[in-house]
């Protein structure tokens, strides 16, 4: 199955962003660069009169919700039907298990379940007649029932060789690959919802005492390589400083392009 991506996915977006904002604050040089944080450009707008200069700053951005996918049953991994980076929908297939164990044993429960059902009616009928006591149909009626169960129990494991996702987003890792053994609870995607965004930006003291912090703040996420300007709001702030440094940690949200 082939996917075409509608939007590149957060983590590498935010990535390649980071890139163009370090490379265009340094000088020319042959030492290699370390790996370099997701950032955005703020630039909180200012309600004062006369209107100040834009302060601008950088901010860590990120998906608010960041999920590994696992499946329920163990198996080996038959097809990965999604690439990474591809937007996909809630309940949309993700990666399929190999089937043929789990079909033989719901095909197994189901025959098992219609034998004990067939007897049960028969032995029912025998009842009504006045052949048969009630005390000797009792346990053929408990093996029914563990049967039925038995059978809904296979049928869930069947469907649980299909990973779905759990919810709209972007898949932003693939974590395996096609004919791995997988256990129960081992991360096969990494899913992003990013319907929204937060952006989480160290305050320089004096930017800290002198910006409105609370629900009336405004600000502006500029994302440079796409040259896209994203409205962002107030979500929280510390009133103390990091450790170590005299900056406040401030939080926005907002909601990425589509």
């Amino acid at each position: 199955m082939t996917s075409t991506p509608a939007f590149p996915p957060l983590k590498t977006y935010l990535t390649i962003i980071a890139c163009a904002l370090l490379l265009g604050g340094c000088s020319s040089g042959d030492e290699p660069a370390s790996e370099p944080p997701r950032v955005a450009l703020v630039e909180p707008l200012q309600p004062a009169e006369p209107q100040p200069e834009a302060l601008r700053l950088s901010g860590v951005v990120q998906s608010v919700t960041t999920t590994q996918l696992s499946f329920e049953v163990a198996g080996r991994i038959e097809r990965i039907l999604i690439d990474e980076g591809t937007r996909i929908r809630r309940g949309q297939p993700l990666a399929e298990l190999d089937r043929v164990d789990y079909q033989l044993q719901l095909s197994e429960a189901e025959a098992r379940l219609r034998q004990l059902q067939a007897d049960l009616a028969r032995k029912r009928t025998l009842l009504a007649e006045g052949i048969l006591a009630p005390a000797a149909i009792e346990a053929l009626e408990a093996n029914t029932v563990a049967a039925r169960v038995a059978r809904d129990s296979a049928r869930r494991d069947l469907e649980r060789s299909t990973l779905s996702a759990p919810f709209d987003g972007v898949v932003a890792r693939r974590l395996v690959e096609p004919n791995m053994v997988v256990a129960v609870g081992t991360p096969v995607f990494e899913m992003q919802d990013n319907r929204h965004i937060e952006v989480s930006v160290d305050l320089p003291e004096i930017a800290a005492l002198s910006i409105p912090l609370g629900p009336e703040l405004k600000a502006e996420g500029q994302l440079v390589i796409a040259d896209v300007s994203l409205p962002l709001r107030y979500k929280e702030h510390s009133t103390q400083p990091r450790e170590g440094a005299r900056t406040y940690r401030l939080v926005l949200q907002g909601e990425p392009p589509g």
